[in-house]
């Protein structure tokens, strides 16, 4: 992997992971407002005590009588300008004796609660609070109960966390030890998905020829005038005819270590040659892709280490005429082709999805008798040509 991958890599894992997982969570610890809480309860007639029996509140009687006082300040983070909290009775059999009571810190600040309201399944209240922050000082609100009960509050205001002071993770904030492991276990899997698309999708931009990757594949085409490039071929015809052709052939190989991808070669100019200079005509229109050895127009993949054959052109021993190894002529003028002779200069490229083209050109010698065939790269001379007889 590249080295800016590798920075990227570490780069993500740091900020989506580990480190960054801890300052996602001391953000938000420290941005949340906390606001703290006591609440303080006493009991009167009841079985805990009977210092006061035959409660009498107005014209109602009481076996018992437990008198709350809620206590909210602000502890932390940002200051509030206003904020609605709610103080819900979880016991739904419950009853409020008297009236609710708030007191604030001043009058700078005030406070003020709605009559419980009573559900099915509990009973609750309201209170708006004018401001937390700091040297606000601390609220009151005092209401009695004729029976015991739990009590829980929550609050509208964002970003908010009611905690309970003395009990460790209380408060209905949401935030507990897995919220803060969470950050860590986000940042983690998405640092290991980007990796592994760095891995397992290169950029194709990365495996363009002359770019000094060595593990991008790497094209190369050449007529060597081996053995291999120019080879005879026999085969008899569906209506019994047998068929002797003598094939011009360059070589594909891939320099890099990785595959070459969908590989094809393509008939990309076609000139002819007289006394060594080339003509500005060209037999070509547009290019031709031409096959693999054997007949094959398939893309080919090109693994490293390894050589495939393609056919330039073709000529009969039984006919005399120029065959160039394409599905269907598409050339500037085909009779003058069939029946030329003299030299004809190929211009042949190799492409493939995830490297670069690479071309090569050869000079094909041939005046319509298959002894004069032969073939040379362009730049050697006519001695240094294979031929076969």
């Amino acid at each position: 992997m590249n080295g800016w991958k590798q920075n990227v890599t570490w780069a993500i894992t740091a900020i989506c992971s580990g480190l960054g997982g801890a300052i996602f969570t001391y953000l938000m610890l420290t941005r949340s407002t906390v606001i703290e809480y006591t609440i303080n309860r006493t009991a009167l007639g009841s079985n805990e005590t009977a210092v006061v029996p035959n409660i009498k509140v107005g014209d109602t009687n009481l076996k018992s009588l437990y008198i709350y006082s809620i206590k909210l300040q602000y502890a932390s983070g940002f200051e509030l300008e206003k904020a609605n909290i709610g103080i819900e009775l979880v016991n739904p059999s419950v009853k409020s004796v008297g009236t609710i009571t708030p007191e604030s810190p001043s009058q700078v600040f005030p406070v003020s609660c709605e009559q419980f309201k009573y559900t099915p399944k509990s009973v609750g209240t309201t209170c708006s609070f004018g401001r937390f922050g700091t040297n606000v000082g601390t609220y009151t609100v005092s209401f009695a109960t004729d029976i015991d009960t739990d009590i829980t509050l929550h609050t509208d205001a964002k970003n908010t966390q009611l905690r309970q002071a003395g009990v460790v993770g209380a408060g209905n904030n949401g935030f507990s030890s897995l919220s803060i492991i969470f950050p860590f276990l986000i940042g983690a899997a998405i640092a290991l998905f980007i990796s592994l698309i760095f891995h397992r999708f290169p950029n194709t931009s990365d495996h363009i020829q002359g770019e000094g990757d060595a593990l991008s594949p790497k094209l190369s085409i050449d007529y060597k005038g081996a053995p291999a490039n120019k080879t005879e071929a026999r085969f008899t015809k569906n209506d019994g005819v047998t068929v002797d052709e003598i094939y011009i052939r360059v070589r594909v190989r891939n320099l890099g270590k990785q595959t070459a991808k969908g590989a094809r070669v393509f008939l990309t100019d076609l000139h002819e040659v007289q006394n060594g200079i080339v003509s500005q005509k060209s037999f070509v229109w547009d290019s031709l892709q031409l096959g693999w050895a054997g007949w094959d127009f398939d893309p080919k993949d090109v693994p490293q280490g390894v050589s495939f054959y393609a056919d330039v052109m073709r000529v009969s021993k039984q006919t005399s005429g120029w065959l160039l190894s394409v599905q269907k002529m598409r050339l500037a003028n085909d009779a003058d082709l069939v029946h030329y002779s003299g030299t004809l200069r190929f211009q042949v490229t190799v492409t493939a999805d995830n490297a670069a083209p690479a071309s090569c050109e050869l000079d094909v010698i041939y005046n319509q008798d298959w002894h004069s065939l032969r073939a040379v790269p362009v730049g050697k001379s006519s001695s240094e040509s294979n031929s076969l007889s």
